[in-house]
């Protein structure tokens, strides 16, 4: 096939996966805008990193704490890219900056889209996938920054159901093994118990390590730094751990206890990340129709619903909730 009808059938294969994350995106630019994040921040967050699970991560915990914490778990959630780079690496092209390059169009859904099997991919399908998964992305995220919902409208609406669902069909997604969902389990475990003694950030750290082995601030003067600098740092780590495959282990293969390390990191941050976001600090945020919504998407995905459908149907759960 041709570089134009491979381009084509990538894009056509990520319809669905680009509507969802308009939604989303959407969702994520009126909560930073919420947050006082300003404009250009998180407008420029979503074009270097689009990263929702990251994204989401660093939105969550950065305005409860520690900047240190909240980076560091918003790097170590996309960590599955190093895995997912060296997978790759054998069916990219050219030296290792040109394979470095190719390997920053990764995103779990062109992943899947451009695997032909037996371990080989199609980059240009990869390609022509992610292309308007970004577009959509940058897109919902400048709508919801110009739109700024308000939040109890969202809420009403049921639209605080999309980060813990997300969240959760994420992590349904990366469960594939008894040792993967042990792990999620005592994640979360970990993180809920922690979030009564520490900030979120570092219950999400914390519950790494065991899963493995307010109102926020205007972004203004020191704290507009601090989310700058914030999202620089996991935009940067995000690309870079895409390339460490192509770029530093070229054909080698990581040993297969890495390889088990690094799968298992994914599954324990989200499932800590749905716990954060629905328990809050001290777990005072606990809403029933919100825990309501977050079961009724998991519910939809195990009967085969797109994601984008398991979470609007989700939020369309908690919002009839609130309206009885």
């Amino acid at each position: 096939m041709s570089f134009r009808s491979d381009f084509v059938d990538g894009a056509r294969k990520a319809v669905g996966p680009a509507a969802a994350t308009l939604a989303l995106g959407i969702s994520f630019g009126a909560a930073a805008a919420a947050a006082g994040w300003g404009f250009a921040a998180p407008l420029a967050f979503s074009a270097l990193a689009f990263s929702g699970s990251a994204q989401f991560s660093l939105l969550t915990t950065l305005q409860a704490g520690s900047a240190v914490a909240a980076v560091a778990s918003a790097v170590l959630i996309n960590a599955r890219y190093l895995v997912m780079g060296l997978a790759l690496n054998d069916s990219l092209e050219g030296g290792r900056g040109r394979r470095a390059l190719q390997a920053q169009a990764l995103v779990d859904a062109s992943f899947v889209v451009a695997h032909r099997g037996g371990g080989r991919f199609d980059v240009v399908r990869l390609l022509g996938a992610t292309v308007p998964q970004w577009t959509c992305w940058l897109l919902g995220t400048l709508v919801g920054l110009l739109l700024r919902p308000d939040p109890a409208m969202m809420e009403r609406l049921g639209l605080d159901v999309v980060f813990p669902a997300f969240f959760l069909l994420l992590v349904l997604e990366e469960i594939k093994s008894a040792r993967a969902a042990a792990a999620a389990l005592c994640g979360g475990s970990i993180a809920g118990a922690l979030l009564l003694v520490t900030e979120p950030g570092y219950a999400l750290l914390a519950a790494t390590a065991g899963g493995g082995g307010g109102a926020a601030p205007r972004c203004g003067g020191a704290a507009g730094m601090r989310v700058w600098l914030s999202v620089l740092a996991v935009a940067a780590a995000n690309s870079l751990l895409k390339a460490t495959g192509p770029l530093v282990l070229g054909e080698r293969r990581l040993p297969p206890v890495v390889r088990r390390v690094v799968a298992l990191v994914a599954p324990v941050l989200l499932a800590g990340l749905i716990v954060v976001e629905l328990a809050g600090p001290d777990w005072r945020g606990l809403d029933g129709p919100q825990v309501l919504g977050v079961t009724v998407a998991g519910l939809a995905w195990f009967l085969r619903a797109p994601l984008l459908v398991a979470v609007l149907v989700g939020a369309a759960a908690a919002a009839a909730v609130r309206l009885l």
